[in-house]
């Protein structure tokens, strides 16, 4: 029986994801320190060479959240890379998140519409999570022998972080991220990763 009820939540958040009107929903953005890499094999003068590149040391995340109950949410996310000397933000990752809050339920106080006062608990809120979605990107640098270098796959991560709800339908979040594409096995091998310590503000509708 325990087993049938986490596709049920997971069916009822889809539900929830396609009636807005209904659902409580939250928008927000990071920044922080981490970068976006990107791997490939090319070759030069028919020899196989590996090239590494990274946009970094920013990283930078929107995303727009649902609730699918008082411990968890399912998310839609975007993430980049950012190099500014030379500037270069050509490696994304975009996907969905869950996210699992395993001490305290989700922070969720919004501005009362009646004028009534409002209560608000202050206190650290942590979750984990998983990732899984679509990274692609290509990386220029104009005066290397390799001047340009690309590629896409699925990636899968991880997520963990805390929420701090410091007033009504505001939360400050700090999070940890990692994903990667598993490497691709044709003739040009590629594979793409991120890593990212980053804080921001999340905002909730009501």
């Amino acid at each position: 029986m325990l087993l049938s009820l986490k596709p049920l939540k997971i069916l009822m958040g889809l539900l929830f994801f396609c009636s807005l009107a209904e659902a409580q929903f939250r928008v927000g953005g990071l920044l922080g320190f981490g970068g976006t890499g990107l791997t490939s094999t090319t070759q030069i003068n028919e020899v196989d060479v590996t090239v590494k590149r990274s946009d970094g040391p920013f990283l930078i995340s929107f995303y727009v959240e649902y609730l699918l109950d008082g411990y968890s949410s399912l998310a839609l996310d975007h993430i980049q890379g950012v190099t500014l000397n030379p500037y270069s933000s050509g490696v994304s990752f975009t996907g969905g998140t869950y996210k699992y809050y395993y001490l305290t339920a989700i922070p969720s106080v919004v501005t009362s519409k009646t004028n009534q006062s409002t209560l608000i608990i202050q206190e650290l809120s942590p979750y984990i999570g998983g990732s899984v979605g679509l990274a692609k990107g290509t990386i220029t640098r104009q005066n290397d022998l390799v001047s340009e270098i690309a590629a896409e796959g699925v990636y899968m991560g991880f997520r963990a972080g805390v929420d701090y709800q410091f007033k009504p339908n505001f939360i400050y979040r700090g999070e940890m991220m990692f994903g990667m594409t598993p490497g691709s096995s044709g003739l040009i091998q590629s594979s793409l990763s991120a890593f990212g310590l980053s804080g921001g503000i999340t905002y909730i509708f009501n």
